[in-house]
């Protein structure tokens, strides 16, 4: 039911003491089941509410102009627009963050089907390029969570196709089909992006890994190139590098960047800057790579969540399909208590 507990914990013995203490109601929970709490050492307790997480799917232009909606409300986390542009699959979580399934919305029937059925946390859906399937991470059996795909057709069960120890978290998928990107966490090296090449010619090998994170890593069209975001400035940039291989890496964001998309053309790359503006960059993608300055779009005004793609963009790059907060409600408030520990028990 999202309450917040704290437990007692002999650290020496390894075992609980005491009685379990309330802290608060309805926590917030993102995409990947983690709670909108921090705790420091010195009693002071952070918490955000969860109770206003509906968003819409919303159709907008490259002025911001609002084209239309898709669907109803829901809490939607991420999307993906089907290669073909007929059908959109997003994750879409339950009212009381108990579960997370995936539904594929028909553009042109207006009509919303569910896709995954499972009791576990399904999302971050990526098309295979022609269409045919879609991969998406799960919580679903035991261990950590791991990649499966099943037929877009919504034929048959979803099957295992990779699992570690740790967790793994939905990438991109190159447009001949050849590689699949995912991110790992890693106690050593943070946030890592990783590929597995899908024709069977090869074992996962590591792409970015280093002491910093990166993540949302995101082709270009010819698939020479990879866009990506890390943490290596100490704020989040959208960068750019050659795949595969060490042949340099370019900063493309000035201001803060995630959520890098190419556009199908391969001459621009979208990303949101650190308040939440939707900009653009020229790029040129030939037998090196050269960004030009970044242009905002507009304000998407997204809700601030982890996630991988709180937008999409059509293959002519002039529509943007965003997951929307409801007007008013974008910003559910920090709650801060003192003291939070006074009342445990040893």
């Amino acid at each position: 039911n999202g309450m917040l507990v704290a437990h007692p914990f002999d650290a020496d013995a390894g075992v609980l003491t005491g009685e379990p203490l309330p802290l608060a109601d309805n926590i917030g929970v993102d995409a990947v089941g983690l709670a909108d709490f921090s705790a420091s050492n010195d009693g002071t307790l952070a918490y955000r509410g969860g109770q206003t997480g509906a968003r819409r799917l919303l159709w907008r232009d490259r002025t911001g102009r609002e084209l239309g909606q898709v669907g109803e409300f829901a809490e939607y986390t991420n999307s993906s627009i089907s290669p073909d542009g007929q059908r959109v699959v997003v994750d879409v979580m339950e009212p009381d963050a108990s579960n997370m399934d995936l539904w594929i919305h028909d553009l042109e029937r207006g009509v919303a089907s569910r896709f995954t059925f499972d009791a576990g946390y399904d999302f971050d859906p990526t098309w295979s390029p022609d269409g045919s399937r879609i991969v998406f991470s799960s919580s679903r059996g035991e261990g950590s969570n791991a990649l499966y795909w099943k037929d877009a057709s919504g034929a048959g069960e979803a099957e295992l196709l990779l699992a570690l120890e740790e967790d793994i978290y939905g990438g991109d998928w190159s447009r001949d089909g050849g590689v699949l990107t995912y991110g790992v966490h890693s106690a050593d090296t943070s946030w890592d992006i990783w590929a597995l090449p899908m024709d069977g010619s090869g074992e996962p090998f590591p792409v970015l890994q280093s002491e910093f994170a990166e993540v949302r890593a995101s082709f270009s069209p010819n698939g020479r190139w990879m866009a990506f975001e890390s943490n290596e400035s100490g704020d989040w940039e959208v960068y750019v590098i050659q795949f595969p291989g060490s042949g340099g890496k370019w900063q493309v964001s000035t201001n803060g960047g995630s959520e890098p998309q190419w556009s199908a053309d391969g001459r621009e790359i979208f990303y949101l800057d650190a308040t939440q503006n939707l900009v653009t960059v020229p790029v040129s993608i030939g037998t090196t790579f050269k960004a030009g300055l970044p242009e905002t779009l507009f304000d998407a005004g997204l809700f601030p969540v982890l996630a991988r793609n709180r937008y999409s963009v059509t293959d002519d790059g002039e529509r943007f399909l965003l997951l929307s907060p409801i007007t008013g409600e974008s910003i559910r408030p920090i709650s801060v208590v003192l003291n939070w520990n006074a009342g445990l028990e040893p």
